[in-house]
């Protein structure tokens, strides 16, 4: 985040409030149907995943540093199951939405050093989420324990 703060064009902006904004949507329709039959609820959850993931692409090709981008892009690939996991623990996505509202108006704002923070932040939580649901899921099954 900082460095597209302080190096991105107003172009890719553009492109990266975008992806905020369809993030958003998908999440909204994420919750507006809590109740629906499971490959309704799947094909939400995997359009967020969607959404998020062309989110995260815009914010590192924003930083115009090639080497931030095949870095993060592997960890992405990897993680990708696990942000599911933690997006959609509850309470976890209207928070999540807010920490990229917050990102983008750092990067906006040219700020990197609040963009930065805001990254960081929002790293910070959902991997708190992500432990706290994988040592749930440990404590349920003896088998995961072992």
């Amino acid at each position: 985040g900082q460095e597209f703060a302080l190096v991105g064009t107003d172009a890719q902006i553009r492109r990266l409030e975008e992806a905020a904004a369809v993030f958003e949507f998908r999440a909204q329709q994420y919750w507006q149907y809590p109740d629906r039959d499971l490959d309704s609820l799947r094909a939400a959850r995997d359009a967020l995943i969607e959404a998020k993931t062309q989110f995260y692409v815009c914010l590192m090709e924003g930083s115009n540093n090639i080497f931030i981008v095949q870095m993060l892009t592997t960890l992405h690939n990897r993680i990708t199951l696990l942000r599911a996991t933690s997006m959609t623990q509850p309470g976890r996505l209207q928070h999540s939405v807010k920490e990229i509202k917050e990102i983008v108006t750092a990067i906006k704002s040219r700020d990197g050093a609040r963009a930065a923070e805001a990254c960081r932040a929002h790293i910070e939580l959902s991997a708190k989420v992500a432990i706290n649901y994988l040592e749930s899921v440990e404590l349920e099954d003896p088998v995961m324990s072992d």
